[in-house]
């Protein structure tokens, strides 16, 4: 190897152990997700398969003993995480970009892990969702309490009435939670596969590499399966069937985060060719943001809109 193909792979084998070290802390597990699928994809596109699987396999098996020394259930945590939204999906990215695979074609690959996991969540698997279900209101009862013992240090404590409707307004954010969680992974997956896809291909690049290039954000868009897959998702929710609530609830919710991706792009393309100041772009996007669902309701419409009009002529440039 060259000094650069070296340093490559040694970077890329630091971002794997990187992990390990610090996918224990909450807070930071979403960037290490990212940081060492990236470096998984990389050693498993642009180096020998065996080294790639060498380096995973003893990542995955200091992760496991290292969670001996942790409280118990982290062996499931790491397991869990590691295996569903680091090593299958950065294997499946990397198989892809062998194989010459669109982007768009390699991030459904790299997705299926979460997806085949959220729909043996959904089938209460193992009683999966009913014990989720109950940490979830332990969880709640926690907080509940420690604000109660927390207003009431301070010299003007909540009503029984205040700490009711608090109560309850937890409950609430905690249910919906719940109901949406499949989605809310899957998505969460999705959104990290990319961002490594992205770094990854940077990486190969440098190496000399291969990979098909994501498209620019202001030219995403919805395919036509989209269109397809919410008029049967809407005829079954309509049906008021109770055992595909739960499945037909979090497909919508998917569906519509896809035409609010694609909605935001499509802003971004007319913000773009209007030549909007960055510093007027960011404040435009900052009020949708403090908009909640108002924004995202707004940004899916015009998704949706976009997906049957074609306005940037994205469909007409890809079949031309």
């Amino acid at each position: 190897m060259t000094s650069t193909r070296t340093r490559l792979s040694w970077a890329a084998v630091g971002m794997v152990v990187s992990y390990n070290l610090f996918c224990w802390l909450p807070a930071s597990i979403w960037a290490f997700t990212i940081v060492a699928s990236t470096g998984l994809v990389f050693l498993f596109a642009a180096r020998p398969g065996r080294f790639g699987t060498i380096v995973a396999i003893l990542s995955f098996a200091a992760g496991m003993l290292t969670s001996r020394f942790l409280p118990d259930g982290y062996d499931y945590y790491f397991a869990g995480f590691s295996l569903i939204l680091v090593f299958l999906p950065a294997g499946l990215m990397a198989a892809g970009i062998r194989r010459r695979f669109s982007a768009y074609q390699t991030q459904v690959l790299a997705v299926i892990p979460a997806l085949v996991l959220m729909l043996l969540y959904l089938a209460n698997v193992g009683d999966a969702a009913t014990a989720w279900k109950q940490i979830l209101s332990n969880m709640n009862t926690m907080i509940i309490d420690w604000y109660r013992e927390a207003f009431k240090a301070l010299p003007s404590s909540f009503s029984p009435e205040e700490m009711n409707r608090l109560k309850e307004s937890m409950e609430s954010m905690f249910d919906l939670f719940y109901r949406f969680f499949p989605a809310l992974v899957i998505c969460w997956a999705a959104a990290m596969n990319i961002a490594a896809y992205y770094f990854a291909g940077m990486m190969i690049r440098k190496d000399g590499g291969f990979y098909r290039e994501l498209r620019a954000f202001a030219q995403w868009k919805a395919g036509t399966i989209n269109m397809v897959l919410l008029a049967v998702t809407l005829l079954l929710w309509l049906t008021g069937i109770e055992s595909i609530k739960a499945l037909t609830e979090n497909m919508l919710f998917l569906l519509a985060v896809s035409y609010m991706v694609v909605g935001l792009a499509l802003i971004e393309y007319y913000l773009g060719k209007k030549r909007i100041h960055p510093v007027l772009r960011i404040v435009f996007y900052l009020g949708l943001l403090l908009s909640g669902w108002i924004g995202g309701l707004l940004a899916s419409g015009i998704g949706l809109v976009d997906s049957h009009f074609d306005f940037r002529r994205v469909r007409a440039r890809q079949i031309g």
